[in-house]
């Protein structure tokens, strides 16, 4: 498995070339392969972040995935659509190979609304990527709802897929703030899994390992279990790192990664128990 750790906008205040030195001085164990960049594609100052990202990782032999912005900003836009794809094109063209990029589901009032919706962007998406033979390998995620919104959780999200070649990002994370502990999918699912989430939470979303409610250990075995090989993305909002000054929060954020890393290690986690699990109320 590769190891990756997840940045969006709250870390753009540094520029790429210096946040990757400062990564690797924090990582003296070499523990991240590489980073999964959340950026909006239709900001001129993000789409060049990550483009300035794509060369540096490229120079560093390092990982680059995207994550896609929210669908609600551009579904009913096909310009708009084929415009974010064609970027991330040009993203693999830079990597050197095809770029695995994670989409979210439609949200909506009601079940019925999301699943409708999100399954017409799951063809719109496909439509573009094959038509234009462009080298993207797509994943869609599973969410958990929030009080304002419905979002399409796995069994949604496995009866959108079945029929497609879009993959699986299971956020693991996601299913616990759905109060799903089970750590395991059908078995039609683990086929389809081509990248992972995960993350604690604690009241909100994207929290480090602090509060012993994602039972990371589980998980991991599991994956290793059905032989996964891909990417596992350690989803953590740098502000909810306890570090105040940044070179610290990437040394705290790449030490979750390292247990993350050694699950089966008993000197780094024996004493993991997660204690309780209370509602999450809001993602961020």
């Amino acid at each position: 498995m590769n190891f990756l750790i997840s940045i969006n906008h709250i870390g753009f205040d540094c520029a790429p070339e210096m946040l990757v030195q400062i990564m690797k001085c924090a990582d003296i164990s070499n523990a991240v392969d590489g980073i999964e960049l959340n950026v909006d594609v239709f900001c001129e100052f993000e789409r060049a972040y990550m483009e300035r990202m794509a060369r540096t990782l490229k120079e560093e032999g390092m990982i680059l995935q995207v994550h896609a912005p929210n669908p609600e900003g551009h579904f009913n836009d096909r310009e708009k659509i084929a415009r974010m794809l064609r970027f991330y094109n040009e993203i693999a063209g830079i990597m050197g190979g095809k770029v695995d990029v994670v989409f979210h589901p439609m949200s909506g009032h009601s079940e019925m609304e999301a699943v409708k919706n999100t399954a017409e962007y799951v063809n719109m998406l496909l439509h573009e990527i094959d038509s234009k033979g462009l080298a993207i390998n797509p994943s869609l995620e599973n969410l958990n709802s929030t009080k304002n919104h419905i979002r399409l959780g796995t069994n949604h999200i496995s009866s959108i897929i079945k029929n497609s070649h879009m993959g699986l990002c299971w956020d693991i994370g996601h299913e616990v703030a759905s109060n799903n502990h089970s750590y395991r999918l059908e078995k039609g699912l683990e086929s389809r899994i081509s990248n992972i989430h995960i993350h604690d939470v604690q009241g909100s979303d994207h929290c480090p390992f602090y509060h012993f409610n994602t039972d990371f250990i589980k998980a991991m075995k599991y994956l290793d279990s059905m032989g996964y090989e891909n990417s596992v993305v350690l989803e953590i909002n740098i502000s909810k790192l306890n570090s105040s000054s940044l070179f610290k929060k990437y040394h705290e954020y790449v030490g979750n990664l390292l247990m993350l890393k050694n699950y089966d290690n008993p000197l780094l986690v024996d004493d993991f128990t997660p204690k309780f699990n209370p509602p999450v109320r809001e993602v961020i």
